[in-house]
């Protein structure tokens, strides 16, 4: 009943798992799957760019964030262009821009109502032909939300091949960090598959592994490299927050098992509530009630409760030396690195919201958790391989039988447990009970060194027997068990019997022992519904003895 019930849990978390995994990975798939190739239009082959700007009504402005729709000029002299573009960064509002009343560029890409109302933040350098003297430059914009949400910033006159080519080189040092971080959580992730033994270590590392990919996906949508290289910057940001509603119940997943309290209700609740949450947000999106960014502030209090229940779990750990108070304390504060950049980064996204990347200390904390969690793990992971080994050695030596290197009593003993009173045990078990001859008069005559290895070689005769079709056991002296499991198991036992006998003859002709060596033995078959392991073994037993009796008669 344990067992199953282990089983079942384990079940019950590799679902919860993969299911942020098939989320996670989903997500990842629409950057590229789902394209909009014509969301903007070019209607020049020039650049231009202006420094001074007027609002619909004529008041001196400058661009920036703006909650409703509006219109926005500037008269540019035309010896300022020089071939540059007109550069800029737009985040959740379309736009079209006109020369002297002439549309030049729009910006309104047919956003998939999966992916919510816009699209995100993107990067553009809007060609404008040279012309000379002066004219306007007018841009009308149409935020989709409201609360100052859209914004354009970073206007810029530049060439537009060396301002894409400055924003990846100002982002590639965030966007590999990301990278780098993501490909440790899938080496964390795998690793933990491949941990056996113990459970719990297994679950701690896919938790770590789960929740950096997590980490990391936000990280790595926060700079440039996704937007520009797919051209579908609405798909990276349903990826942004598909990535950052999930990272609550993966951190909280991590925390339960790195302090030995992954059973906690609270654990529980909170990693369904991370998995629950997406699954609300995404159907309220694509109902059109309202969308992900509206919804945000859900995923915000639940980052906070995950960061004050994280804080509150760790801690308590330490001061209750739940586990070893050295690891706690440096894990502890790495985490901790995490939650505090992840706070930072929440206050400037409220409070400074001009900057597209809103990731920037919690990936250094995230950096720095990572770091120093992967060496752990390392130390962890061969600490426990040879601590496993060490008990697999111990283990084996306590279950062989010294003589003879097959299993002993003790063997046979979690054996009978495994398959006693299992009423969904469906296989089919023949029990056997085998028993060497004249093994007294042997020891008695010759003594006992000659015992030890008429004992030995009919050892080897059984084992061999039945080797590849049922297991053996030395449950005394001059007593054998053998267990035959699966189907047509009366085919395979008379096989292996006619394989033993066969054998004894062979070695009574080839070594001519002082005594020649028998082994007499009967044969049950199990039903865990009808009988146990002791009755079935007594009717082996007496047919056993049965055939040993006519072995003496022989004789």
């Amino acid at each position: 009943m344990r067992r199953r019930e282990r089983r079942r849990r384990n079940r019950i978390f590799k679902c919860l798992v993969f299911s942020f995994v098939a989320i996670l990975l989903v997500s990842y798939a629409m950057i590229w799957v789902h394209r909009n190739p014509n969301s903007f239009s070019y209607k020049s082959s020039a650049l231009l760019i202006g420094s001074q700007w007027v609002d619909s009504e004529g008041v001196p402005t400058e661009i920036g964030s703006f909650d409703h729709s509006e219109s926005y000029s500037t008269v540019i002299d035309g010896k300022n262009i020089s071939h540059r573009d007109l550069c800029f960064r737009s985040k959740n509002t379309d736009f079209v821009v006109y020369l002297d009343g002439e549309e030049i560029y729009r910006y309104e890409p047919q956003v998939p109502r999966l992916f919510g109302k816009s699209y995100g933040v993107y990067f553009h350098a809007i060609p404008i032909p040279d012309y000379e003297g002066e004219k306007t430059i007018t841009i009308d914009v149409y935020p989709a939300y409201s609360g100052g949400n859209g914004s354009i910033q970073d206007m810029q006159l530049q060439y537009g091949n060396k301002y894409y080519a400055q924003l990846y080189a100002s982002n590639a040092f965030n966007f590999l960090i990301s990278i780098f971080l993501f490909a440790m959580g899938v080496v964390l992730f795998i690793g933990g598959f491949a941990v056996s033994g113990s459970a719990n270590k297994g679950k701690e590392m896919i938790s770590i592994g789960l929740f950096t990919m997590l980490a990391s996906t936000w990280s790595s949508t926060e700079t440039v490299y996704y937007q520009l290289s797919s051209n579908n910057p609405a798909a990276v940001h349903f990826l942004n927050y598909i990535s950052l509603i999930l990272i609550p119940g993966a951190a909280m997943l991590f925390v339960g098992h790195f302090v030995r309290n992954g059973k906690s209700l609270i654990v529980r609740t909170m990693v369904l509530l991370s998995v629950a949450i997406c699954a609300a947000d995404i159907i309220i999106t694509l109902s059109g009630v309202t969308d992900y960014h509206n919804l945000l502030i859900l995923t915000h209090i639940q980052l906070g409760v995950a960061a004050v229940l994280s804080s509150f779990y760790i801690i308590r750990a330490i001061v209750t030396s739940t586990i070893r108070r050295h690891q706690t304390i440096v894990i502890g504060t790495a985490f901790f690195m995490v939650i505090i950049g992840g706070v930072c980064d929440l206050v400037r996204y409220y409070v400074f919201s001009s900057s597209h990347d809103t990731a920037t200390f919690f990936r250094l904390g995230l950096f720095a958790f990572v770091s120093t969690m992967s060496v752990y793990e390392i130390v962890e992971l061969y600490n426990f391989r040879k601590y496993e080994t060490e008990a697999k050695t111990m283990r084996k030596l306590a279950h062989t039988d010294a003589l003879t290197g097959i299993a002993n009593r003790m063997a046979y003993n979690e054996f009978e447990k495994e398959i006693k009173g299992n009423k969904e045990y469906t296989d089919e078990v023949l029990l056997v009970q085998l028993d060497i001859n004249n093994v007294k008069k042997v020891n008695d005559n010759f003594g006992h060194v000659e015992g030890d290895k008429h004992i030995a070689a009919a050892a080897s005769i059984i084992d061999d027997s039945f080797s590849g079709i049922g297991k053996v056991f030395r449950t005394g002296g001059d007593e054998f068990i053998a267990a035959i499991e699966g189907m047509a198991t009366k085919a395979r036992y008379d096989d292996a019997i006619t394989k033993m006998e066969r054998a004894v003859a062979e070695y009574n002709k080839k070594n001519k022992p002082p005594i020649p060596l028998q082994i007499a033995y009967g044969m049950a078959e199990f039903n865990p519904r009808k009988s146990t392991p002791e009755e079935t073994l007594r009717i082996a037993d007496s047919k056993m003895y049965d055939m040993k009796n006519k072995m003496k008669g022989q004789m």
